[in-house]
């Protein structure tokens, strides 16, 4: 069984947004270094962590639907934090589902804000 790729172990980094199959909007922006892993997490994982991306992604799978990924552009991953926040700047809307996860301090600067911590379920005991 391959283990997902994480940040650290890869130098460069994409920066997506999910969008609605339905019309086209950019409703997730997010930053991974492997899209295929990611999109399992966000339609498998994801689903468990209650969160307006995941009512969207519920609601989605109920009409025999799933996001549609785009790759907005490649980075560094020493950058890709400011990357992943300036693309949510330029998606930002009511339509976007993360955009709480981030704060414009000055024009032009932006920080993160803390993220909740990682959904990490206990292993069920096995008999």
């Amino acid at each position: 069984m391959s283990k997902a790729p994480t940040m650290r172990s890869y130098p460069r980094a994409m920066i997506y947004g999910l969008l609605d199959p339905r019309d086209g909007v950019v409703k997730y922006v997010g930053r991974t270094v492997n899209l295929k892993f990611r999109m399992m997490g966000h339609l498998n994982r994801g689903v468990e962590v209650p969160s307006p991306r995941r009512n969207w992604i519920l609601e989605l799978r109920s009409l025999g639907l799933a996001p549609k990924p785009i790759v907005f552009e490649e980075c560094s991953r020493d950058v890709s934090d400011v990357r992943e926040a300036h693309w949510i700047q330029v998606h930002a809307g009511p339509a976007l589902l993360n955009q709480h996860a981030f704060s414009t301090l000055r024009a032009g600067e932006t920080t993160l804000m803390p993220r909740r911590p990682a959904y990490n379920p206990k292993p069920k005991e096995r008999p």
